[in-house]
């Protein structure tokens, strides 16, 4: 997976986990929310505002979460594509289309990576809301990071894997 941003650890993901969840955020982003992903190259990282954050866990034969950090604009984007809204009528939806977009990702992740006689659980949705928000796992787990543009805004969406059952 080019133009991906990756911690130390990131060794402890399997590249095939990665290429899934890229592949993965592409289609929901483009088919379930309408507002297609591009890849952001790997220039220097630009500030942009972190207000809004959404975690989706999930245990199996792995464990570990999927995340996705984005602006409150880009958040309510979302959230107007996927309830075919105006912007400027989304408001208390927020939370809840952002956690359900967080989910629909981590599920179809669970889908692709769970085989035949395993069992994976995913947990609902946690949203937080606030400013400068960062997803920072602790350093002995996988972590892959990884960074497209939403239009103008900027969406991070990262894999975390605490446990890989091996």
């Amino acid at each position: 997976m080019s133009n991906a941003t990756v911690s130390a650890d990131a060794a402890a993901v399997p590249g095939y986990a990665i290429s899934h969840l890229h592949e993965i955020a592409l289609e929901v982003f483009s088919t379930m929310v309408r507002c297609p992903l591009i890849a952001r190259p790997n220039d220097p990282p630009r500030v942009y505002p972190r207000d809004i954050a959404g975690t989706v866990a999930f245990s199996g034969s792995w464990t570990g979460y999927v995340s996705m950090v984005t602006s409150q604009q880009g958040a309510r984007h979302i959230t107007a594509a996927l309830l075919e809204m105006e912007p400027t009528e989304v408001d208390s939806q927020v939370r809840d289309a952002f956690g359900e977009v967080v989910n629909m990702v981590t599920g179809s992740f669970r889908s692709r990576m769970v085989k035949p006689g395993e069992t994976w659980a995913i947990t609902m949705p946690v949203v937080a809301t606030g400013h400068d928000l960062a997803i920072e796992p602790p350093g002995d787990v996988g972590h892959v990071a990884r960074s497209y543009l939403m239009d103008t805004e900027v969406v991070d969406i990262h894999l975390v894997v605490t446990n890989l059952g091996r």
